[in-house]
């Protein structure tokens, strides 16, 4: 509390919201990616139902997951395709 009555009266009522901003853009890019995450997994699943559908299949309960390399390669795929925009914040936080 002490230090909110200093920065208060040292900087004002904005000098409390200092910073908000980026911390909100921070926090929205793992929001983004996690939203483009989830698309890709659904999209892969869509697919896999299309190629068991095609092939005249049913998919059962054992067939309700991806590969482990379709995994890894969304995750990374996620991973590298939003770096890069969250490079300009980084550098603006130090």
């Amino acid at each position: 509390m002490a230090s909110q009555t200093s920065i208060w009266r040292h900087e004002g009522f904005f000098g409390l919201w200092k910073g908000t901003i980026l911390a909100l853009i921070g926090v929205s890019n793992g929001a983004v990616r996690f939203i483009a995450y989830e698309e890709m997994n659904r999209c892969g699943f869509e697919q896999k139902q299309k190629r068991f559908a095609t092939a005249g299949k049913v998919m059962g309960l054992e067939d309700d997951k991806l590969s482990n390399t379709s995994y890894t390669l969304m995750s990374g795929n996620n991973a590298t395709s939003h770096l890069y925009p969250d490079i300009p914040t980084s550098i603006k936080r130090t």
